[in-house]
């Protein structure tokens, strides 16, 4: 996945908010739905009005922020605005424990978590999928399931982990197609990658079209567990593979990022509103506030406002969606 700049003003806001139904999050910044009903949803102004959270105006370095966050089934990952990957939720295999750094890229996977510091990959958590081939990388996609692909820095894609995939399929997922390719994603049982001139390639498991790419340029893919969704150069989205709950479905209009979940996807609209859709209990999303990057999991969504701060809804049988801990 490829990690946005830091917004331009950059605003530290300490909120806390305790969401019902699904989820609960805990969220460090305006628009946390702090105070009346604690609804993420609501209105509410956040839990410190106007002032700044240290008493006003200093002349002390800028805050540390949010910039982007990605999510898998049980944990969640966000990346700072001075580099560092900070995570929450289920640690099985300890794929919370990332070091303290100044990465370049991060990609939250199922059980691993894997982060790029210049061209060096590290991955920790799931025993065959922390260990990444040697090399150089430009772009990781720690998967969906068993499975991982990154980019080397010329461009090849390499995978590793469970590559044969179902008992007794025909397919091997690490026989990789010649790159020079410029992202990479990866789902349950099948990669993609996008190449510079906008085109996309898939392999790996056919079963419900996940390598059936609509024609066209794409500027961004994004993988589920079985299906895809890709932004257009237009702005539009299109998806491929499984349906069965509309995650492949997407709605119309102009986006400018885009998510893959297990049974939902999710977009950042060009006027910085959320839209989910798909499975309804995975699919909700917040209907107010300006949000810069969005990700979605198995049955839970992340996804950062334009003041640097993370909000996280639906399941949180592991603590994926909160408490959340501060970016510093």
């Amino acid at each position: 996945m490829e990690t946005p700049a830091a917004p331009a003003a950059l605003v530290l806001v300490i909120g806390l908010a305790t969401l019902l139904g699904t989820g609960c999050s805990t969220t460090f910044g305006p628009g946390n739905g702090g105070g009346g009903d604690d609804d993420l949803f609501g209105d509410d102004d956040d839990a410190f009005g106007d002032d700044d959270a240290f008493g006003g105006d200093d002349d002390s370095e800028p805050a540390i922020t949010w910039v982007a966050v990605g999510t898998s089934e049980n944990h969640s990952c966000g990346h700072t605005s001075n580099g560092n990957v900070l995570c929450w939720g289920g640690n099985f295999w300890g794929e919370l424990n990332v070091p303290s750094g100044d990465y370049s890229d991060f990609s939250v996977g199922n059980d691993v978590t894997c982060v790029l510091d210049g061209a060096v990959l590290t991955c920790v958590g799931d025993s065959d999928l922390r260990a990444a081939p040697t090399g150089s990388y430009s772009d990781v996609s720690a998967g969906r399931l068993y499975i991982a692909c990154a980019l080397r820095t010329d461009g090849d894609p390499v995978c590793w982990g469970g590559c044969s995939g179902f008992i007794g399929s025909d397919f091997e997922l690490c026989t990789e197609p010649s790159g020079p390719f410029v992202e990479i994603t990866t789902g349950e049982y099948h990669a993609c990658a996008r190449r510079a001139d906008g085109s996309v390639t898939c392999w790996g498991d056919n079963f419900s079209g996940e390598l059936d790419v609509p024609p066209g340029s794409y500027t961004q893919i994004d993988a589920g567990a079985q299906h895809t969704c890709g932004l257009r150069t237009d702005g539009t989205v299109s998806c491929w593979g499984v349906n069965v709950s509309g995650q492949a479905s997407p709605p119309s209009g102009q986006f400018e990022q885009i998510a893959a979940g297990w049974h939902h996807s999710c977009g950042v609209r060009v006027d910085e509103s959320i839209t989910c859709w798909g499975r309804e209990d995975a699919s909700k999303y917040p209907t107010e506030g300006n949000w810069t990057y969005v990700a979605a999991g198995e049955d839970h969504s992340c996804a950062v406002s334009v003041e640097g701060a993370i909000e996280c809804w639906g399941a949180n049988e592991s603590g994926q969606t909160g408490p959340i801990p501060p970016p510093w």
